[in-house]
């Protein structure tokens, strides 16, 4: 095959991928208001997820200051918190937020109720102090998890660091084999 043969052969894999209709997912994000206003009608979104759980670091190291939005970690990550309950739609899942500096259930696994959990980031400490223990938070997420049914998702807030202790096992082996347990 000449090399004009195969550019043409390219062009038209090309037209044929583009223009016959490929898949595309989009992402849009949605406000409690967007449902309230009936400017999203409830019924037209889907769950995902049928239980969601946030690890909360509130580590010493969360006090640095973000050199973009001149706040500590600390400060955005409470603010993240904050606003993602504010526009998260009731779909019928169950939330648990829980810190992990040193592990606790700041709202355990229960049905999703914005208000509650919003009045339960409260809770948190004023100022972020400790250790990050993430490894040992983890074991501990083991035995939330063992109690769910469904997908889960698990979402960690944290400013990455963790306190390494030796002879224990990465918080990366960790999590993979939670995820093949579920």
């Amino acid at each position: 095959m000449n090399n004009k043969s195969v550019q043409w052969t390219l062009v038209i894999l090309m037209f044929l991928f583009f223009a016959a209709g490929t898949t595309v997912q989009a992402g849009e994000i949605i406000y409690k208001n967007d449902i309230v206003n009936k400017t999203v009608p409830k019924n037209e979104l889907v769950k995902t997820a049928d239980n969601v759980i946030m690890l909360v670091d509130t580590s010493d190291s969360m006090a640095a200051i973000n050199k973009t939005h001149k706040k500590s970690y600390y400060e955005l990550e409470k603010e993240a918190l904050k606003t993602g309950f504010e526009r998260l739609p009731d779909l019928g899942y169950n939330v648990g937020i829980y810190r992990f500096t040193p592990w606790e259930a700041i709202y355990p696994m229960q049905k999703f109720d914005a208000a509650t959990a919003e009045d339960a980031l409260n809770k948190l400490p004023a100022e972020p102090a400790g250790k990050t223990p993430l490894v040992q938070s983890l074991n501990e997420l083991g035995n939330v998890l063992k109690d769910l049914s469904g997908k889960t998702y698990v979402y960690i807030f944290s400013d990455g660091g963790y306190d390494k202790l030796t002879g224990t096992t990465s918080p990366g082996d960790i999590a993979t084999e939670l995820a093949k347990k579920l």
